[in-house]
């Protein structure tokens, strides 16, 4: 970030937007992500309105096999390059921080693959490499149905205290209920052993407020119930 600025009056601009941003949406970012694309907004506005025009060129991963064919490939090289065109003499800086907030991107500025299972790591740690997170950024708003990264957190806490987590279910709307249950998924590596019999029969217990619908191209809401 450190190029960015020029002089103190630069440092200070930047200064002067971090408390309604972080009042903002702090609990649903990761603050280096946070922090280095409001100093973009700020210092080159034209990059981040670029970066906002290409989320899947950033944010999209490789798929299950090395040297498939990448059928958009080239565009998505091109809009890469547009953004660091913009960049004009700070290219080498932004090209770096592209590669830091957006790992997925490697493929088409380093010759870097990230596969699908880092999706998970990504949201769950609440980086802008993860599709969502970054248009949440740029929108500053969740989208109906779905909670922030801090009330998944407190679910995930509550998983050992039958009580508290039955409580917090029941306050979710149906729509809550089953994003809630696809992002605990991020956190599978982390469940504590001695909390999952008590956590498996709260979560049974909201099986009958489950939407009953089968999505052609996702799971179901049985489908991550079970998982």
């Amino acid at each position: 970030m450190r190029p960015l600025f020029g002089n103190v009056r630069d440092v200070q601009r930047f200064l002067n937007v971090l408390p309604v941003i972080l009042e903002a949406i702090r609990e649903d970012l990761a603050l280096e992500d946070l922090l280095t694309l409001e100093a973009l907004r700020i210092q080159t506005p034209d990059v981040l309105s670029k970066m906002a025009e290409s989320i899947d060129a950033l944010t999209t991963v490789s798929g299950p096999f090395i040297g498939e064919p990448d059928t958009y490939g080239a565009s998505r090289t091109e809009e890469l390059s547009a953004i660091l065109d913009t960049a004009g003499v700070l290219r080498p800086v932004v090209e770096q921080a592209l590669q830091r907030l957006f790992p997925a991107s490697g493929r088409y500025l380093g010759n870097m693959h990230y596969g699908h299972e880092w999706l998970r790591t990504w949201r769950k740690n609440r980086r802008v490499a993860h599709a969502a997170v970054f248009r949440f950024y740029l929108e500053k708003n969740l989208p109906p149905g779905s909670l922030s990264a801090g009330r998944i957190q407190r679910l995930f806490e509550a998983l050992g205290d039958p009580d508290t987590l039955r409580t917090m279910l029941r306050n979710l709307s149906t729509a809550e209920l089953e994003y809630a249950l696809e992002r605990l998924e991020d956190y599978e590596d982390d469940y504590p052993q001695d909390a999952v019999e008590s956590a498996v029969r709260v979560l049974l217990e909201c099986w009958t407020r489950l939407p009953n619908r089968s999505p052609v191209m996702a799971p179901s809401p049985e489908v991550k119930m079970s998982r």
